[in-house]
């Protein structure tokens, strides 16, 4: 006879244990990982998330456990911050690259200047896709990597249980449709023009 498996809000509590260790592997702030964890755990539907996960999660030999799944969690919100932060910050960041291409083009260093020209130009097309939702981008991100890594280890996007974790990572409320609404953005920015 099997012993039952420990319940998913055990793996929050004994992640919220090691935070210190697991926030620096996750990279996420560990106040705001302490926050998002005890969100989780209070949430209606924290048990039924994993179960639902768990039950059509095929990983290919790999143990993706309870403690996976939250450190993907985890590990995606740190990268939604950074992107935020990236946002504030990229104006000052485009600045500063102009003048680095003036300044290479004045050397004559012309390998220099087509370095930071490249950069600028593929850096640029991406955070102008992004500001055009400044206010939610780092969400819209963090649905998207969802509904993709749920597609391709589960087979299905699983919409409901994205809305929830978006909820529960940002604070705020999330319907389904504005997660299926984030992943169908994400193939129309995708795909080529007609």
């Amino acid at each position: 006879m099997l012993a039952p498996s420990p319940s998913f809000k055990s793996a929050i509590a004994l992640c919220r244990q090691n935070i210190a260790t697991d926030a620096v592997i996750f990279g996420i702030d560990p106040k705001l990982a302490r926050e998002i964890l005890g969100r989780w755990e209070r949430h209606g539907a924290v048990e039924k998330i994993w179960n639902d996960i768990r039950e059509k999660l095929r990983g290919g030999g790999w143990d993706m456990g309870p403690g996976w799944f939250i450190g993907v969690v985890l590990k995606e919100r740190g990268i939604a911050e950074k992107i935020s932060h990236g946002l504030q910050k990229w104006p000052d960041v485009e600045a500063q690259k102009r003048a680095r291409i003036k300044r290479a083009m004045l050397d004559k260093d012309y390998g220099a200047m087509a370095d930071e020209a490249i950069w600028l130009d593929d850096t640029t097309a991406s955070m102008e896709f992004l500001s055009q939702k400044k206010a939610t981008a780092h969400q819209q991100h963090f649905m998207v990597f969802l509904v993709t890594v749920f597609e391709d280890l589960c087979g299905q996007p699983f919409y409901w249980i994205v809305a929830a974790l978006t909820g529960i990572a940002f604070d705020v409320v999330v319907t389904e449709e504005q997660a299926r609404d984030a992943a169908r953005r994400k193939d129309r920015d995708i795909l080529p023009p007609k």
